[in-house]
């Protein structure tokens, strides 16, 4: 399986569990609707990661150093993501 092939089977995983999601909130089970909206982010993320850079960069050492590479926005977009949120108000 290619890293194409494998990026399009995570997406794919990734909007079945928002789908899963959605429906949930739908019936007030929030509890599992974040769980499934976590999970389809994981997938989706895992989508990116290979799709940009070939491998989901799972070890902890690695994670993000792909899309670092890959171009100026993409090291932007980690470094938003490793920033703790803003305070809420």
């Amino acid at each position: 399986m290619t890293a194409l092939d494998e990026a399009r089977a995570h997406l794919a995983k990734a909007r079945e569990f928002l789908t899963a999601a959605e429906l949930d909130l739908d019936l007030d089970l929030f509890n599992v609707a974040t769980s499934n909206a976590v999970i389809s982010g994981i997938n989706a993320k895992d989508a990116t990661c290979l799709r940009l850079t070939g491998t989901t960069g799972k070890s902890g050492a690695a994670r993000g150093r792909g899309l670092d590479r890959t171009s100026r926005r993409g090291a932007e977009a980690i470094g938003r993501c490793r920033r703790p949120p803003p305070a809420s108000r």
